[in-house]
């Protein structure tokens, strides 16, 4: 799939199916960083851990050459045509944007490259600042349960949006959001104070307390044609490890692999002290973490 211009990873192969080869498509970059690449790169041994970094680092490049915007300061959804990457063009929302700097931030981090971090921080703090808007919480306070309507009431909460103005954000959105401001605090706490409302938000109007799950939108039904459990998980596990930094607590995660394995435990995304291992009959390995940081 690797375009023969070099601009990055082909969209589809031959038209088909209401889809183009003409389509250069920021996902199609992104969610090769965000599905494998990254997180899979610490575990491989040489010489595939050097060729599997040349290949993520040509893709971040790729990306941030052709699908970032400096004057504007986000990613374009799409570069195929000038269409596609208008701000309300699909894929042009704060969700993509935010991961794609995410991205660009843990990639930086791991191949030791200052720029993208730095690059990846700045532009998670720029978009974090322009996806916040202040929501009335009379407007919305039936989504909530009885414990938040009665602490929040005559509030106005910091919410998060999918583009400029739009005052509206879907699950993924509000979760790719809030994951980017948790690692921003874990930095520097500049968005502690915002993630008291947004974290709680996400739990109580989007997940389904009875049953289980989460839905596109608030209190709606958690089928949709793309959804599965990989938003919902990830916020879960980066919330988690977030919530126990700040508490200034330990973090438990188990690990399936070999037994005497080499292979090196860290929290998702994140570094951390382990301070403590143990081994189950199962071939469960428990890790202990602390002092968790991108």
């Amino acid at each position: 799939y690797r375009r023969s211009d070099d601009r990055g990873l082909a969209w589809v192969l031959k038209d088909g199916d209401g889809e183009s080869e003409k389509q250069q498509e920021l996902v199609a970059q992104l969610d090769q960083i965000n599905g494998y690449l990254l997180l899979t790169a610490p575990l491989l041994p040489e010489p595939a851990q050097a060729k599997w970094k040349q290949d993520l680092q040509w893709l971040t490049q790729v990306m941030l050459d052709n699908y970032h915007s400096e004057k504007e300061q986000r990613f374009y959804g799409a570069i195929h045509h000038k269409a596609v990457m208008m701000p309300d063009a699909k894929h042009n929302d704060f969700g993509h944007t935010i991961k794609a700097y995410w991205m660009t931030y843990l990639t930086g981090q791991l191949l030791e490259n200052s720029n993208w971090t730095e690059f990846g921080f700045k532009g998670m703090k720029h978009t974090l600042k322009q996806a916040q808007y202040q929501q009335n919480f009379e407007q919305v306070k039936a989504l909530f349960s009885p414990e938040w309507q009665s602490k929040w009431t005559q509030e106005s909460i910091p919410a998060w949006q999918s583009r400029p103005h739009k005052h509206y954000s879907s699950s993924w959105e509000w979760a790719e959001l809030d994951q980017a401001a948790m690692t921003v605090s874990l930095v520097d706490g500049s968005m502690k104070e915002t993630l008291q409302y947004t974290l709680p938000t996400f739990m109580d109007v989007w997940v389904d307390h009875q049953y289980g799950g989460v839905g596109l939108n608030p209190k709606s039904t958690k089928a949709f044609h793309w959804g599965n459990g990989y938003h919902q998980f990830e916020h879960a596990l980066v919330g988690y490890l977030y919530a126990q930094q700040m508490a200034k607590q330990s973090a438990k995660l188990y690990y399936a692999r070999p037994a005497e394995s080499k292979m090196p435990l860290n929290p998702y995304y994140f570094n951390a002290d382990i301070k403590a291992l143990s081994s189950q009959s199962d071939g469960v390995t428990t890790a202990t973490f602390t002092n968790i940081r991108p």
